[in-house]
């Protein structure tokens, strides 16, 4: 196996680590969303959202990356409420 192929290979490795979490992230944001429901709390909370990317983007060691995993937070978030709403127009929630 040449070098490409190995560092694809390690690539598709994490690929498969980030859709389990992927999966477990949204197991848990529908339960937040079922709670937000059922306490009449809005889905967005900007509050929320920029202590969390704040937190994240600050804990970086490599500083470089900060604009791309801040677009990387923003992307997930933005799937979470979309997933939320969808519950709720479902009436799963």
């Amino acid at each position: 196996m040449n070098e490409i192929e190995l560092l694809r290979k390690k690539i598709d490795e994490i690929d498969q680590t980030m859709r389990m979490l992927f999966i477990e992230r949204m197991d848990i944001v529908s339960k937040v969303g079922h709670w937000k429901a059922k306490n009449n709390y809005p889905i967005f909370d900007p509050i929320r959202e920029k202590q969390m990317i704040d937190k994240n983007v600050n804990s970086l060691v490599n500083q470089d990356l900060s604009r791309y995993y801040e677009d990387f937070l923003k992307a997930i978030l933005k799937l979470s409420k979309e997933y939320q709403i969808s519950l709720i127009a479902r009436g799963t929630l």
